[in-house]
């Protein structure tokens, strides 16, 4: 049964910086020695090609007999998760609802004006406040895996602290509402996830004017866990409990920032805990590179390190371009532990073919 189904009505909640997770006046992040960090190539051995793949639908015009094939392919080649536009969530959770290996995947502030898409400009615009909700939504509503676009506007206005802020409040609000699905609640309704949006960004700008947080209104004591959850959230990194949690990826756009931005970018990724760097959306001037995921795995490992996590806690994601199995495993070889794409089938295939001439 989901747990949410309508559309979420939004508010405007002003913004400040703050030091939750490291970013707050006077603090810093390096970049001298992510860039050196030397990148352990991955091998497609290790869980085999599909399991690296999210496969891909996102053009406006997709129909529901093609989330249908996309689901089923998903299954079939058993694809990591299918990646999706939130309004097909409902429908596509009814479908891989018997499939618990194939995830489902959506994408968070993934709307392009037409004459900005013209120009390769994505949005990751919106304000905090309603990428938590849409977030919140799409998670009720049978979601297990968040792609969401940073801001690059902030990024090219060097506010960083503000590109936390957004990063943040974003992966609290996912973390939470699946520890919510997961527990068995009750149901929420728009206003609950309008309060729950809300609480989490004024606990974070508390947190930074203060270094305390209040608890949650008296009214609202269905979710009296909520501060606490926000002051003392961190990696689930232990692996033995196997515990599923909702995973979040953060999207740069990478094609539209400097090296140097990639590396600062990663590192308040790392430090605002989420769990997947991503290259890029597919529908800016261009998608994802070798390169870049080798800058982007060194500095995601190196500042893990700085916090206290192992090398790996902190995954890389391609996408943007990837059509055959040769750039798929270039992608993987340069430190990528997933792929974005639309033609996975495609890509499988041929790289089956190829091992099949190897081995003939």
């Amino acid at each position: 049964m989901r747990r949410f189904n309508r559309r979420v009505f939004t508010l405007p909640v002003p913004l400040t910086a703050f030091s939750l997770f490291g970013f707050g006046k006077g603090s810093t992040t390096s970049n001298d020695d992510s860039s050196q960090t030397s990148t352990k190539q991955h091998s497609t051995s290790r869980i085999g090609l599909p399991r690296y793949i999210d496969h891909t639908a996102l053009k406006p015009e997709t129909t529901q007999s093609e989330i249908a094939k996309l689901c089923n392919e998903a299954k079939e080649y058993g694809f990591a998760s299918v990646c999706i536009n939130p309004y097909h969530i409902p429908y596509a959770s009814d479908l891989l609802r018997t499939s618990q290996n194939v995830k489902l995947c959506t994408v968070i502030e993934l709307c392009f004006i037409k004459k900005m898409l013209k120009k390769g400009f994505p949005l990751g615009a919106n304000s905090t406040f309603t990428k938590c909700c849409e977030t919140i939504e799409s998670i009720l509503n049978g979601a297990n895996e968040i792609d969401f676009v940073t801001n690059v506007g902030m990024i090219k206005s060097n506010e960083w602290d503000k590109v936390a802020i957004d990063m943040t409040c974003v992966v609290l609000a996912s973390k939470y509402t699946y520890q919510w699905v997961q527990s068995k609640k009750s149901e929420l309704n728009r206003t609950e996830v309008s309060v729950i949006a809300h609480y989490i960004i004024s606990t974070v700008e508390e947190l930074r004017k203060t270094g305390k947080a209040k608890k949650v209104d008296k009214n609202w004591a269905k979710f009296d866990d909520l501060t606490n959850f926000v002051q003392s959230y961190n990696f689930d990194t232990d692996t033995k409990s196997k515990k599923e949690t909702c995973l979040v990826k953060v999207i740069l756009e990478t094609c539209l920032l400097t090296d140097a931005e990639i590396v600062r970018a990663c590192q308040v990724a790392v430090q605002s805990k989420c769990d997947f760097v991503k290259t890029s959306t597919g529908f800016s001037s261009s998608g994802a590179t070798a390169s870049h995921v080798s800058l982007m795995r060194a500095t995601v490992d190196t500042e893990a390190k700085k916090l206290g996590f192992k090398a790996g806690t902190i995954k890389v994601k391609a996408s943007g371009g990837i059509r055959n199995a040769v750039q798929a495993n270039e992608m993987i070889k340069a430190g990528a532990d997933r792929i974005g794409a639309s033609k996975g089938v495609e890509i499988v295939q041929e790289d089956l073919k190829t091992q099949s001439k190897k081995t003939s």
